[in-house]
């Protein structure tokens, strides 16, 4: 039963963070959401697509530390 409640938890959770990402509204810091689908059980979120990611050596090394940090705090702005 307690594996049952917290996939209902973590399930309204993702739709909520849906929801909250749908109010921000488009801002070039904030990945949108498209919406959710369930399969086998499984939730899934379906994002816009991001062209580059900080998580390649490539990417992240050609990136500079002040304007990514300076990025995420704008989209902090915007979602709080």
């Amino acid at each position: 039963k307690q594996a049952t409640s917290r996939k209902k938890t973590s399930g309204e959770a993702l739709l909520r963070e849906i929801r909250y990402l749908r109010i921000a509204g488009a801002h070039p810091n904030i990945m949108q959401p498209y919406g959710a689908f369930c399969e086998r059980g499984k939730l899934h979120m379906v994002m816009e697509y991001a062209r580059q990611c900080l998580r390649t050596d490539r990417v992240a090394k050609q990136a500079d530390p002040i304007l990514v940090f300076a990025g995420v705090a704008r989209a902090l702005v915007r979602l709080h």
